[in-house]
């Protein structure tokens, strides 16, 4: 089974991703903080992070560099509701495979987790 990790501070979102997810099958790692979504991804080795981009206390793009600075190469998805920054193409963010842009539909996000597990 495949597991991803959510890092998502609004409780709301968390809760429908982690049900989206687990009923497509994948296991599911949960947290609200970046402190605690860093030590996790490091720790459990996750398939793939969902990373929101703006979370209280280490930022989402703080854990995207972190993680890239201690060689962790897992795909992350970078959600934010600023979709006019997020252009990954640009370089704007070259620590972060994809990014999904809030709000979202259940079908999109799921063609982008489908899409960087089947890219591993």
């Amino acid at each position: 089974m495949q597991t991803i990790l959510i890092v998502e501070d609004d409780e709301e979102l968390l809760n429908g991703l982690d049900m989206i997810l687990t009923k497509e099958g994948y296991g599911v790692l949960r947290t609200t903080q970046g402190e605690a979504g860093l030590d996790i991804a490091v720790h459990e080795k996750p398939n793939l992070i969902i990373l929101d981009a703006v979370l209280p206390g280490l930022s989402g793009l703080d854990v995207c560099r972190e993680l890239r600075g201690q060689g962790v190469r897992t795909p992350i998805i970078l959600m934010s509701a600023k979709a006019e920054a997020m252009d990954r193409r640009t370089g704007t963010f070259p620590d972060v495979d994809d990014y999904i842009a809030k709000p979202f539909g259940w079908r999109e996000l799921l063609t982008c987790v489908r899409t960087q597990l089947h890219d591993m």
